[in-house]
């Protein structure tokens, strides 16, 4: 999605020699890794671990919070806090867990950080988020009889953290600016070959799992029979099959690729529409999106509302949400624009 993030690599992790498993090393978004990144020395940073300061302090962060738990439908309290919070990292941040459907955040499992000085604003940080695209919240329970459908439908937008991200996106998002804000950013990753499409977001997938295919042979020859010799607790009888590939890893890859991608895009935008997240109108849409177009070439637009454009470069929409007094309206349901040489 264009933002930070941590590094991070699959590994086979042996300790004293007994091989222990397929691991995600990676590296944590802490001073050291901003320092690393924007450059420094980690005494520089602030770096929260959900609530806590783990380099620094929360004087900033909770300068912050404060004005988001103000006035934050001011516009002079907006533009406040875009001193403190980098608004389009925080919004694809938010984006992102939505898009997962992360059950195990927000009450932990998150992470924040900036440079310790005026105007630099937080960047936060997926961070431990193992519990996505599962209807399972986390402990040694079996999944639901309707884990498929739950897991495909599972909304996360509600979440309302108190000083927390989503307590802090639902502050913000009582200002008309974020939520336009946070549209234009679901509308970048959506629409138009967009990271989170169902096309993007499989080859993603597929970069990722097909490079473990392999290596989860020897993770479920590790750990593939660990229940069947503990305490069944909570777990039921078929929970003690033996854990191969073939039989359980592979289907649920399936179901992932062929299910839960091509559809889960859509059923986010319902939800962000539900939330007054992103609007019922939709786009305007061109014919071809972004590229160099050739001189003569056909190119259609259409749309299902009125177009506002201006032809000075000044926004058609004001702050507030009124036209722009020099903006044209145009009203269409298919134009055609022929490209000529100047």
């Amino acid at each position: 999605m264009g933002q930070n993030g941590s590094h991070g690599r699959w590994v086979h992790l042996f300790l004293n020699g007994i091989y222990w498993g397929l691991y995600d090393l990676h590296e944590r978004p802490d001073a050291d890794h901003m320092a690393n990144t924007f450059g420094g020395e980690k005494e520089d940073y602030d770096t929260v671990n959900s609530s806590v300061a783990t380099n620094g302090d929360l004087v900033a962060y909770n300068a912050m919070m404060n004005l988001a738990y103000g006035s934050i439908t001011s516009s002079g309290t907006y533009a406040a806090i875009q001193e403190y919070l980098d608004l389009d990292a925080f919004i694809d941040y938010m984006i992102l867990n939505a898009y997962v459907g992360n059950r195990d955040w927000d009450g932990h499992n998150w992470r924040a950080a900036r440079k310790r000085e005026a105007g630099a604003p937080y960047l936060f940080f997926p961070w431990d988020t193992e519990f996505a695209a599962t209807h399972v919240r986390g402990g040694n329970f079996p999944n639901p009889p309707n884990f498929e459908s739950t897991t495909l439908n599972t909304n996360v937008l509600g979440n309302n953290g108190n000083r927390r991200p989503t307590g802090l996106q639902q502050r913000l998002a009582l200002n008309a600016e974020y939520r336009l804000r946070y549209a234009d950013r679901v509308r970048a990753h959506f629409f138009n070959g967009g990271p989170l499409t169902p096309e993007v977001s499989s080859d993603t997938w597929a970069m990722r799992s097909e490079a473990m295919h392999d290596a989860i042979v020897a993770e479920s020859a590790r750990w593939g029979d660990f229940r069947r010799d503990v305490n069944d607790g909570p777990w039921s009888p078929a929970n003690f099959d033996l854990y191969m590939r073939d039989d359980y890893y592979t289907p649920m890859n399936r179901w992932l690729v062929d299910t839960y991608i091509p559809q889960r895009s859509e059923i986010v935008l319902d939800q962000m529409r539900a939330a007054n997240l992103y609007p019922d109108v939709g786009a305007p849409e061109l014919s071809q999106h972004g590229g160099s177009i050739a001189a003569g070439s056909l190119i259609t637009m259409t749309s299902p509302a009125t177009i506002y454009y201006t032809a000075d470069g000044t926004d058609p929409r004001m702050t507030g949400g009124n036209v722009n007094p020099q903006a044209i309206s145009l009203h269409l349901q298919g134009l055609i624009l022929r490209l000529i040489s100047p």
